[in-house]
């Protein structure tokens, strides 16, 4: 498995649910890894536009749903897992707010 530091200065792939596009990955240069996130620089207009034109920019790990290694094409949008279990977990609680309350 390759490491972080040994991809600098080279396109990753970063999605970033809690940002922008709904989780699909965005291309991005890595500039640098600290303990605590990723330094990250693009030009596309959407990430900048987020990021209030500011690059590169400290993404902590805790915004980061997952990273790849850059491809000819993007990565698929989303682990089919984390979808699924994400949608499971959605379920039980809707069924748990359904059903009627218990007398003690």
């Amino acid at each position: 498995m390759p490491k972080l530091a040994n991809q600098l200065g080279k396109t990753i792939w970063v999605s970033l649910p809690k940002l922008y596009q709904g989780g699909e990955p965005c291309a991005f240069t890595l500039v640098g890894v600290e303990e605590c996130g990723l330094w990250l620089h693009s030009d596309n207009e959407e990430v900048l536009a987020a990021t209030a034109r500011v690059t590169p920019v400290l993404i902590p790990f805790a915004q980061i749903a997952y990273v790849t290694f850059a491809a000819a094409t993007p990565p698929p949008k989303a682990p089919a897992a984390a979808k699924q279990s994400a949608t499971s977990t959605r379920r039980k609680e809707d069924k748990h707010r359904n059903e009627p309350r218990r007398k003690r």
